[in-house]
């Protein structure tokens, strides 16, 4: 199958409107264990490949860049593919991350996680037919590699070539949601400079929420630390928030628990003294 060579500018980021207040990606790193999410209806279960884990909100970085540069391309060109060929570095460069070698090395492993994780849930089911879909995000990849040695097992023997093109298979899922387009959300890019997986799950809520106008949205805490699919305690979740309302840390967003709730109430607000999104992907440092 040929693939789709994917622009290496900095586009306006989007994000999966249907994954922003439901627990597809781990905020925990290094979690084996599968997420179980059930509510109102809405059924979702992500289980992690073997020996990998589940897909962090870390690893979710590689697919905002590959939606937005895919998204971008089909607004200027009218090109859509599932299979995508792109430079490594400048995937990086758009996730605002470094391009060592170790960078390399942890995307590829990220694209791992993609790959072998699998997704079960209704949301995707437009149908409602009752048929059960199962899922990845990434449906295929391919990372050149240079040998260290004799052996090769998981990149840890080899290093991903970080000069030569890479490609990944996107599932029909996701290439559905960029096509409507409807399915998008722009995120701001300072986004990726919080390094705290519950200050971007935060945010993410935020956004799908409150939305761009100057308003409010209330969450409970209880409701936020299940959509976050955490395995700490609630006290340790509630811990983090105060610290969260003392710094306002989110980009676009205050955070603050409601006046006489118990500590039980979160208010989402739009700050529009905080710097707006910018109309491409990027900010100059």
């Amino acid at each position: 199958m040929s693939a789709l060579s994917l622009d290496a500018s900095h586009p306006p980021l989007r994000d999966l409107w249907r994954t922003m207040v439901l627990p597809y990606f781990a905020v925990e790193n290094r979690r084996t264990e599968k997420i179980v999410f059930k509510s109102k209806g809405i059924y979702l279960e992500v289980i992690p490949g073997e020996g990998e884990g589940v897909p962090t909100i870390h690893d979710l970085d590689f697919l905002i860049v590959i939606v937005s540069m895919l998204n971008e391309q089909d607004n200027r060109y009218g090109q859509m593919h599932r299979c995508l060929e792109f430079s490594p570095a400048a995937v990086l460069r758009n996730m605002r991350r470094h391009t060592s070698g170790s960078d390399y090395q942890r995307l590829a492993r990220t694209i791992r996680r993609l790959r072998t994780a699998t997704i079960i849930t209704n949301v995707f089911d437009e149908l409602g037919d009752g048929w059960q879909r199962p899922f990845g995000w990434v449906s295929d990849y391919k990372v050149p590699i240079t040998h260290l040695g004799l052996e090769s097992d998981s990149f840890g023997t080899t290093h991903a070539d970080g000069n030569r093109k890479w490609s990944v298979t996107i599932s029909e899922n996701l290439i559905q949601s960029i096509s409507t387009k409807t399915e998008l959300l722009a995120i701001h890019p300072r986004y990726f400079d919080l390094r705290s997986g519950i200050e971007r799950a935060l945010y993410r809520i935020a956004r799908k929420s409150v939305g761009d106008k100057q308003g409010q949205w209330r969450w409970t805490v209880h409701s936020l630390h299940k959509i976050c699919a955490l395995k700490s305690p609630i006290h340790k979740f509630r811990y983090k928030l105060k610290l969260i309302e003392q710094t306002q840390c989110l980009p676009e967003y205050d955070l603050n628990f409601a006046v006489g709730s118990g500590d039980n109430l979160i208010v989402f607000t739009r700050n529009l003294e905080k710097p707006l999104r910018p109309k491409m992907g990027f900010i100059d440092q």
